[in-house]
């Protein structure tokens, strides 16, 4: 039996805010329009844009499913991270995106896709890439019956070194936008402590006073400087989740 280490991309449980503003504030700096699709969907079903406030999701827009398709209009004065939220045949199912002006168009399913706009384009370009290793390791454990175990553990520690390396290098260019500061926190554990202090040092005052990364900085405090980082086997790396 080989051992698995999982660390799922799921919906977005804690919410971040760009150039740090409330969401709640509309001012003129422009519109966001979303088009969605959910192809399981019935006429009714409800469909949520939620983030996350101290512990607890705050709806900040709901609509109904119409013919398979939703749509929201608003405006944003920054970037905030969300969770797009949706009950299809009574499971509960979400999906991480960044709410900020422009078209945005969904697509969700089991294999989801959100694009439109800056921060979503990047983000989904770097799941498409996470995805593709996703695969290729979930076909090495599928076909594990039978094979030598030196030679599974050999081909997933490549793939496990694949991921890391495409995570670190992500959350490298994309540090001072949002989808590399939502990346940060998620996976700074597969880093060392060298890179995890370089890169903080890289985030703007304010967001270097976020709760998680003040939590990171605690962490990595305790930790020797030479630490490299944890063994990390990435599975699951999409935007679709089942929230119950």
């Amino acid at each position: 039996m080989f051992h698995k280490k999982l660390y799922p991309i799921i919906c977005g449980m804690f919410a971040i805010t760009f150039m740090a503003c409330n969401p709640q504030d509309k001012k003129n700096a422009g519109s966001f329009h979303i088009n969605g699709t959910i192809a399981d969907a019935s006429d009714g079903d409800l469909v949520m844009l939620q983030v996350e406030n101290d512990q607890n999701m705050e709806t900040l827009y709901e609509t109904k499913v119409t013919n398979h398709t939703f749509t929201f209009e608003g405006s944003q004065d920054s970037t905030i991270e969300c969770s797009v939220v949706y009950i299809v045949k009574g499971s509960k199912q979400g999906a991480t995106f960044f709410l900020e002006n422009g078209t945005i168009n969904m697509k969700l399913s089991e294999t989801s896709s959100i694009t439109g706009t800056e921060n979503n384009n990047r983000y989904q370009d770097f799941l498409n890439e996470i995805n593709a290793i996703y695969g290729k390791m979930s076909a090495v454990y599928n076909n594990e019956k039978g094979s030598n175990e030196d030679s599974v553990n050999d081909q997933v520690k490549q793939l496990d070194s694949k991921a890391n390396s495409l995570i670190i290098q992500t959350i490298n260019s994309n540090i001072n936008n949002p989808v590399g500061f939502y990346l940060f926190r998620r996976f700074h554990h597969v880093m060392s402590i060298q890179k995890q202090n370089e890169l903080i040092s890289k985030l703007p005052v304010s967001l270097r006073k976020d709760p998680v990364i003040e939590d990171i900085k605690a962490q990595i405090a305790i930790l020797p400087a030479d630490s490299i980082g944890n063994d990390t086997i990435l599975f699951d790396m999409d935007y679709h989740d089942d929230l119950e």
